[in-house]
């Protein structure tokens, strides 16, 4: 039996739970719970929309697969979602980096669990127990970060600093850091570093 895809959705049945817990005072249930719907939807079109960048000569000669495989990409959904998130906030009119620091701060224990999936599927590859530890690495710096900055946006900053520089890590080891994905990590460790530079520059 594969087990990946009860990983999957372990790790964003976990990730909703825990979010639950920390932004109930923040957000209403039903704004919590739309956020939920549409941000899972648009997640999912992004990621397979980068896996099918990332594997454009692939799929360019056989794009009957590309809605029958199950390749998806972790990158396309926190960007999609991320987004997602962003596009609620502004017509809600909720706290968007109050909401995120939130999120984000969860996402890479759902990471891990979701990497769970692959070792589960056989896919005994060196980059998978990698990434599995450095999300976990991560989300300990996240923890530390949330008890001594309490600034709304750190933590999101960070998130993209950190997951960009391991995602360019991982696909290095891959031998893919000249890869499509390598380049939107990049763009999450600029990004990230980015923003923690102007919240440093406007405390």
């Amino acid at each position: 039996m594969n087990y990946y895809s009860f990983f999957v959705v372990l790790a964003v049945c976990l990730l909703i739970y825990i979010a639950k817990k920390l932004v109930h005072h923040i957000v209403d249930h039903d704004f919590f719970w739309q956020l939920v719907f549409y941000t899972v939807i648009f997640s999912l079109i992004g990621a397979k929309i980068f896996h099918v960048f990332e594997n454009y000569m692939f799929y360019s000669v056989t794009p009957n697969l590309i809605f029958s495989s199950y390749g998806f990409s972790v990158l396309g959904a926190i960007v999609f979602g991320y987004f997602t998130i962003m596009i609620l906030s502004i017509i809600y009119k909720a706290r968007f980096y109050h909401l995120t620091d939130r999120i984000f701060l969860v996402i890479p224990i759902a990471q891990f669990v979701g990497r769970i999936g692959n070792i589960t599927n056989k896919e005994l590859l060196p980059y998978s127990f990698y990434e599995m530890g450095l999300n976990l690495v991560n989300f300990g710096i996240l923890l530390i970060a949330s008890k001594i900055n309490k600034k709304d946006g750190v933590i999101t900053a960070l998130f993209f600093l950190n997951y960009g520089a391991i995602r360019f890590f991982i696909e290095y080891t891959k031998g893919n850091y000249l890869g499509f994905l390598s380049l939107v990590s990049l763009i999450f460790i600029i990004y990230g570093g980015f923003k923690i530079f102007r919240l440093k520059t406007n405390l």
